[in-house]
């Protein structure tokens, strides 16, 4: 990727010189958190006097290592998130991938791209983790609970077009336990009746379905001001990747 081409995560690098004397976002990592956690990972054996030597030793090569180094900028690490955002766009084969800070904001930032709000209705699994629901509450809309499929702990398709009304906007399929949910009857529901669907691959990311990664882009949604966007929740953990037409 060019150096000078602007992406999505962009507002995260180059904050710029600090208007406080501290640091804006928590604190800068020193040495001494670097060697706080050492002690934390590696603990004193039997010979303690031993420990403290080997330890003043490996404090006395931090020192050379922050010589020689620079210390990763406070909010980002340097420019390793971009570099895997950028990795993530080539695993999931789609034009843009932006980490936020957990899946709870990515769902709630993908719910507020597809207008989910008061008197809309959003079908989740019955067995899913709790965000995957709350970020409709958040907007306003009603939760409508969709059984699983015994065999695979996933939403069940079937119960799925049973729970859909004229009130339902979105879908909210969950791959449990990296088991991905049979997405084409989804798919399928979700052109017919017009629905959003929003992928919660928290646990499945590096998954396949029938040859596609899941959580990437699935389908085009019509926003109000007349653009074409798509999204899918989702992500390891503190990974959420959405693609913005």
């Amino acid at each position: 990727m060019a150096s000078d081409e602007k992406t999505v995560g962009d507002f995260r690098y180059d904050t710029g010189a600090a208007a406080v004397p501290w640091a804006a976002v928590g604190e800068a990592v020193g040495k001494a958190d670097m060697l706080s956690v050492i002690r934390c990972l590696v603990r004193p054996g039997d010979d303690e006097a031993a420990y403290e030597t080997k330890l003043a030793e490996v404090e006395q090569a931090l020192d050379g290592l922050l010589d020689a180094g620079v210390l990763a900028t406070k909010l980002t690490m340097g420019d390793i998130v971009k570099q895997l955002e950028e990795k993530c766009q080539e695993v999931l084969d789609c034009k843009y991938a932006c980490f936020v800070t957990n899946a709870t904001a990515g769902f709630e930032i993908a719910t507020q791209f597809a207008n989910i709000g008061p008197g809309d209705e959003v079908i989740v699994p019955a067995i899913t983790f709790i965000s995957s629901g709350t970020c409709a509450l958040t907007r306003g809309a009603k939760i409508v609970f969709a059984d699983v499929d015994p065999r695979t702990i996933n939403i069940d398709p079937a119960d799925v077009a049973r729970k859909i009304t004229d009130k339902t906007k979105m879908i909210i399929p969950v791959h449990i336990g990296g088991y991905p949910v049979d997405m084409d009857p989804i798919m399928e529901l979700a052109e017919e009746h017009d629905l959003v669907v929003l992928e919660d691959a928290a646990h499945a990311f590096g998954g396949t379905y029938k040859g596609r990664a899941l959580n990437r882009p699935l389908r085009r949604l019509q926003l109000p001001r007349g653009e074409e966007h798509q999204c899918s929740g989702g992500g390891w953990g503190c990974g959420e990747q959405h693609r913005l037409g």
